[in-house]
């Protein structure tokens, strides 16, 4: 009975004991289960917050208005390399890995998915100096660069200018990496340059204008003179006997009298005061009558052409200030072959001019876009330089030994008194083309004045 006893006391306890630990054990499971929910739950937390990060990143990175990419190197870059060897590698090896839509609009793509992947060479011509200069500058500046300017290529070949902010980053000596924003400047680069050059023609405008008065003051008091010096010549002939031999220095003094003349008459024309008699004119015809003239005023060597068009229309124009733009044109082109044989071509044309073609004239860049009547003489000579080109419508620029410069300017004032554009181009070796543009008039035109010889001063007001 006792050891009965004692049996079930002892499974009594044992029970008891399995109880308890069991319960301890759910204890700890409970507790264990609680911490793995905290612990569950502090990393959902935290998956969410990424999440919500990331996407806070890639949205500020699609909505950026400056491009970023990230490019990998196909292999790590040692940084110890030679800078040629630099730049090859980073041409060759440098991978797009991940940009913005605004990265691949910049390059002529809708989406990045489009332009990921490509090589570096793709984006960036090799032949462009100025990108050269921009990748040794990134490798000489240790892998960082601020508002650094690149050329870049579209992909339909139109190139841009860009302003770079470039980041490499680099560990244990091999750079890996390139994380970089870009911003297109191309049309802030382009209304800076209208701007310079709007800038250039008003410093022009305003040269040419004081000049042009200063000219135009000293042509009317010399001319004034020189009506003085040929009255008192020839009443000194009138009482002189024709065999007299001061007959002959008389005539000396009319010939230079009127030689000075015929240089207060192109100061008047760069001043544009001269004395017009302006009337619908047919170029075409004024070059078919000022043919011979022409053919005479080149070397022999010079291969004088016509390219006339049919039905061409009138303008508003002086016949002799024409004539002496083409003389101009001419003769400096027959001076620019010099020795050597050449072609002389004289053409004319209707012409549509928009204002980025108007913009390069050297007068008249203010002209409306429209319909024009083009006079243009080419030649095959020696070309001018663009130094020389600033400065062929000086007033006494020239480059000839015996030349006074006063034609080209001369030319420039008549132009501009007529209501037309002036542009001019060259090449050394390559020879030169003037162009003038003047704006055509509906009426039939006159019939041409004969060409006189040069007129006598006469006294100005």
């Amino acid at each position: 009975m006792a050891a009965a006893l004692i049996a079930g006391w002892t499974l009594a306890r044992r029970l008891f004991s399995a109880r308890r630990n069991t319960l301890q054990v759910e204890r700890l499971v409970a507790e264990r289960t609680t911490e793995v929910r905290a612990a569950q739950q502090r990393l959902e937390e935290e998956i969410r917050r990424r999440q919500a990060a990331e996407e806070r990143y890639r949205t500020f990175v699609q909505q950026s208005t400056d491009a970023i990419s990230r490019v990998e190197l196909e292999e790590p870059m040692p940084v110890d390399l030679p800078e040629d060897a630099q730049v090859k590698r980073l041409y060759d090896h440098s991978v797009l890995a991940e940009c913005n839509n605004t990265f691949a609009r910049m390059y002529g793509y809708e989406r990045a998915d489009e332009v990921i992947g490509k090589r570096l060479s793709e984006l960036m011509p090799r032949d462009e100096p100025t990108n050269i200069k921009h990748m040794r500058s990134y490798i000489r500046s240790g892998y960082r660069m601020v508002d650094a300017e690149s050329h870049e290529l579209d992909r339909h070949g139109h190139l841009h200018i860009f302003l770079n902010d470039v980041t490499g980053i680099v560990e244990n000596g091999r750079l890996l990496r390139t994380w970089a924003m870009q911003r297109d400047i191309t049309r802030q680069r382009q209304l800076e340059e209208e701007r310079t050059q709007m800038e250039r023609r008003l410093v022009e405008s305003q040269k040419l204008e004081s000049l042009g008065i200063l000219a135009g003051g000293i042509a009317h008091d010399f001319n004034n003179l020189l009506t003085g010096v040929l009255g008192n010549a020839g009443l000194i002939r009138l009482d002189l006997p024709p065999q007299s031999p001061l007959q002959e220095l008389l005539e000396r003094i009319e010939k230079n009298s009127i030689r000075a003349a015929d240089l207060c008459k192109q100061l008047l024309a760069y001043s544009g005061q001269g004395r017009f008699l302006v009337q619908p004119l047919n170029l075409g015809t004024l070059l078919l009558d000022s043919k011979s003239l022409l053919e005479h005023s080149v070397s022999q060597k010079a291969t004088l052409e016509f390219q006339l068009a049919d039905n061409l229309p009138a303008v508003s124009a002086d016949a002799t200030q024409m004539r002496q733009i083409l003389m101009n044109f001419v003769i400096n082109a027959s001076d620019a072959l010099g020795d050597q044989p050449g072609a002389i071509t004289i053409a004319t044309d209707v012409v549509h001019a928009d204002p980025a073609y108007l913009a390069g004239a050297h007068t008249g860049s203010e002209l409306p876009a429209g319909n024009y009547v083009c006079l243009e003489v080419s030649d095959t000579g020696c070309g001018i330089t663009p130094e020389m080109m600033q400065k062929i419508f000086d007033p006494f620029f020239t480059t000839k030994f015996t030349g006074r410069g006063l034609g080209l300017p001369a030319v420039l004032g008549i132009v501009r008194s007529h209501g037309g554009a002036l542009l001019a181009r060259s090449e050394p070796g390559k020879g030169s083309t003037f162009t003038v543009l003047l704006p055509p008039v509906a009426r039939p035109p006159q019939s041409l004045p004969l060409e006189t010889s040069p007129a006598l001063p006469t006294a100005q007001p």
